[in-house]
């Protein structure tokens, strides 16, 4: 189906026309824009019983009804309880009823980069009590003031909020001073009500959609690493002889490929930057190996190159911290990794690069970097060169290499532009969402009559 045609369908059916005009006035602020006639402009405070932090908890290791919600809970989709916390009872205990979570709770994420000025709402009403960590705004409308209304309406200023944040980048933060002062486009309660119900019903269609799509990329991305595993531990020829191997997550391998250590295979390097002057690479599970200035990162960067390890090309740079989510590949630049990670190249000539880059970063072959890995947890694991050496690899023929890459080479990218098309389409109904709350918690279009 045409992408174009399908998203005009979608937007036509979920969103309708609306072209109903109506007396408009300049509000004086530029995120808010011009305004109806008959709407004010009315401070945050003034909509509200109260905006409160929540207290820094006292944690309990074990599970109990003390729950504590923090900021990774509070997700725009909705609240995440996969990573809830508890607190000790005396703690718990402690704390007023007026701290306790209510239905109808506005929720605002008040530091981090990325995740400072999330805005979540609060439609659990169960006999459960739930409060907030330190991090966490609580927002709560008065009577007069429809709940989802306001959430909307933060909603539609959530850029605002972030930009309003101080701080570094990763410690930004948000005053209850600054949320206080926030300005909305208001209207009378009845019509609060109306526009939040219209939203619900109309957002409602389009993220049933949005999950349709990205489920359907989910299976794009697993259907992509099944054919890259298939191909480089069981080859691209149909109805051959096989053969076990000493490979436990393989099984059985074509009659003429071998099994080989690491250590027979690779050597590893450690030539280092005299000058400086070379180009910065990175190391990613997702990237593989790219120059450090295509990445959008924030991370801290060393004043100066020197001593830095040479990576050629050909070489694999592993990030020796991240091995176990599969930050490996073959490098297709001249430059310098952080000392910190590993070079190591070929002993001979065994592996096409192509190959070796689709074989290195399979999902069986990464859950093998975690098992050889050290560390007491998941963020302190590491994979030394002596773990990587010890690792069993498939080695076809070289031809044979060469002809599965060629194949994943002209397959992959086919898959890899469906993805991105569908990922775009996701991209572009976020964009409306964002554009349909603005355009009605604002006045600017009309709820047609249900």
């Amino acid at each position: 189906m045409n992408w174009n045609w399908k998203f005009r369908a979608v937007w036509i059916l979920c969103l309708g026309v609306n072209d109903m005009s109506r007396e408009m006035k300049d509000s004086g602020l530029e995120w808010i824009g011009e305004i109806p006639e008959d709407w004010k402009l009315i401070r945050l405070c003034n909509m509200t019983k109260s905006i409160f932090l929540g207290k820094t908890p006292v944690y309990s290791e074990k599970e109990n009804e003390n729950y504590i919600v923090g900021q990774k809970n509070n997700q725009a989709n909705g609240v995440d309880f996969s990573d809830i916390k508890y607190g000790e009872d005396e703690f718990y205990s402690q704390r007023e009823e007026k701290e306790f979570l209510r239905y109808g709770d506005v929720l605002l994420n008040t530091l981090g980069g990325g995740s400072v000025g999330r805005i979540g709402y609060w439609n659990i009403n169960n006999n459960k009590k739930y409060i907030t960590d330190g991090h966490l705004m609580v927002i709560r409308a008065k009577e007069n003031c429809d709940s989802k209304f306001l959430y909307y309406a933060m909603v539609s200023q959530q850029k605002k909020l972030e930009d309003d944040a101080v701080g570094s980048t990763n410690q930004a933060f948000l005053t209850v001073t600054q949320v206080y002062k926030n300005v909305i486009a208001s209207t009378d309660y009845e019509m609060q009500n109306k526009i939040a119900r219209f939203l619900d019903e109309k957002l409602k269609k389009i993220d049933f959609i949005m999950k349709k799509i990205e489920k359907s990329v989910e299976n794009y991305k697993k259907l992509k690493q099944s054919i890259i595993t298939q191909a480089v531990t069981k080859g691209i020829v149909p109805e051959r002889l096989m053969k076990e191997c000493d490979i436990n997550w393989i099984g059985k391998i074509p009659q003429d490929w071998k099994v080989q250590r690491g250590k027979n295979l690779f050597i590893e390097i450690n030539e280092r930057s005299t000058t400086g002057e070379e180009e910065l690479l990175t190391v990613s599970h997702i990237t593989g190996v790219t120059p450090r200035k295509n990445k959008n990162v924030n991370m801290f960067m060393s004043e100066s190159l020197v001593d830095y390890k040479i990576c050629h090309e050909g070489d694999i740079a592993a990030n020796t911290m991240w091995m176990w989510q599969g930050a490996i590949g073959v490098s297709k630049y001249y430059g310098v990794i952080s000392p910190s990670y590993n070079t190591y190249r070929q002993k001979a000539d065994t592996y096409d690069a192509d190959y070796l880059e689709y074989l290195l970063r399979i999902p069986p072959l990464v859950a093998t970097y975690a098992a050889y890995s050290t560390g007491i947890t998941a963020s302190r694991l590491r994979l030394y060169p002596q773990g990587f050496f010890s690792i069993l690899f498939p080695v076809p023929p070289r031809k044979e290499q060469q002809e599965i890459a060629v194949y994943l080479n002209k397959k992959i990218p086919q898959i890899d532009r469906l993805i991105i098309k569908k990922e775009k389409f996701v991209d572009e109904l976020k964009s409306y969402k964002r554009s349909l709350i603005y355009e009605y918690v604002t006045g600017k279009k009309e709820v047609p009559e249900f």
